[in-house]
């Protein structure tokens, strides 16, 4: 099967997307990170390939994507409430 881009983060030039693939009895996700910008030719161009100031954005985004994913009641992942709390997901009751 295909994978197909279920949500996407931003934070100029970083993006984080969530891929989803529906396998025959289970959904199976993958997080992708790349960052863009303009080469000499004034191409755009997508690298893996991150500088330091970049880092910052890039932690932010797989936050946000782990989150999405660790509290999205529709998706099939082994997580619960204490594992979201170690994450710092949720307030401690």
């Amino acid at each position: 099967m295909e994978s197909v881009p279920e949500k996407k983060f931003f934070a100029r030039p970083i993006s984080v997307t969530i891929w989803r693939e529906d396998e025959e009895n289970t959904v199976r996700r993958e997080i992708s990170l790349s960052r863009r910008f303009k080469d000499r030719n004034s191409c755009w161009v997508a690298t893996g390939m991150l500088r330091i100031n970049d880092i910052p954005k890039a932690v932010m985004l797989l936050q946000d994507a782990y989150r999405h994913l660790a509290l999205n009641p529709d998706i099939n992942e082994a997580f619960n409430a204490e594992d979201a709390a170690k994450a710092g997901l949720t307030k401690a009751m």
